[in-house]
């Protein structure tokens, strides 16, 4: 199923890409919004697979609510200007990338508690979807860029990441408990 076109009318608003070409399908909105990322980088901060962001930019599928409010979190992007291409990309903004700032994220914590998350779930013999990996990241990312210095966060992630392995280590123990909605491998 393809993003319908926008009318006349509400092209004058849509984004324009640097090329000068019009963002008048979703699928078109969501290429521009990814930017310079490859597919899986996007993918990872948005908590999807990279073959779903192939699916979005070819017009194939839509976004869930659940993916549109990532956006929106995660990115800053105005889901109205996501769904019919009226307003602007990022509210305040002429299509540039928010700040961590303003969006609320630290790039470079998020990161590191990423790659900390995903071994955690590999040392204990778990395959986790990416999602899953990137939702207990961003928990604790956000828990340790309120209350953390940027000096005490090697520390803080190891203890989080301790604090992880042991909730998947009891999932182990006890099948009947699930464990940040991995699986067994």
């Amino acid at each position: 199923m393809r993003c319908p076109p926008l009318k006349r009318a509400e092209r004058r608003r849509a984004f324009v890409s640097p090329g000068g070409k019009m963002a008048e399908t979703m699928s078109e909105r969501i290429r521009a919004l990814r930017g310079p990322q490859t597919q899986p980088e996007f993918a990872l901060q948005l908590g999807v697979s990279k073959n779903t962001i192939g699916h979005y930019e070819r017009g194939e599928r839509r976004p869930e609510a659940e993916v549109l409010t990532r956006m929106r979190e995660v990115l800053g992007v105005d889901i109205n200007w996501l769904l019919t291409g009226e307003g602007e990309m990022r509210p305040g903004g002429a299509g540039a990338a928010p700040s961590s700032s303003s969006a609320g994220i630290d790039a470079d914590l998020y990161g590191l508690v990423t790659e900390a998350v995903s071994s955690a779930y590999k040392e204990c013999g778990y395959t986790a979807a990416l999602r899953d990996i990137a939702a207990e990241a961003a928990k604790i990312a956000a828990d340790l860029s309120e209350d953390v210095s940027p000096e005490d966060r090697p520390a803080a992630i190891r203890g989080a990441i301790g604090q992880l392995r042991r909730r998947l280590r009891e999932a182990i123990a006890n099948p009947n408990s699930a464990a940040a909605g991995a699986q067994k491998a």
